[in-house]
């Protein structure tokens, strides 16, 4: 249990905190750029809450793309494109 309090969990919060810092702030970012009024960048608290839950359970496969920049851009693109996609527009 000394291994997992000591070793495990602080590498786990900070990937995740990484995750956070890579990934989910720069998609809210150009969310906010292509259009303040969607709904997900009117609720940046509850899309935050969303992501970091669903990314804690994942930290060891979302490092990826936190750590490889052209994985990165990809996840961000594609992450943003499938956030602010309209249904009606197909």
């Amino acid at each position: 249990m000394e291994l997992f309090y000591n070793y495990v969990l602080p590498f786990w919060l900070a990937g995740w905190i990484m995750i956070i810092w890579q990934i989910f702030v720069p998609s809210i970012r150009i969310i906010g750029d292509l259009d303040p009024d969607h709904v997900v960048y009117r609720w940046r608290l509850l899309t935050f809450l969303l992501f970091g839950t669903m990314s804690l359970a994942v930290v060891p496969i979302m490092m990826i793309p936190a750590l490889v920049e052209s994985y990165r851009t990809r996840f961000i693109y594609n992450y943003v494109r499938n956030l602010i996609h309209n249904e009606t527009e197909d």
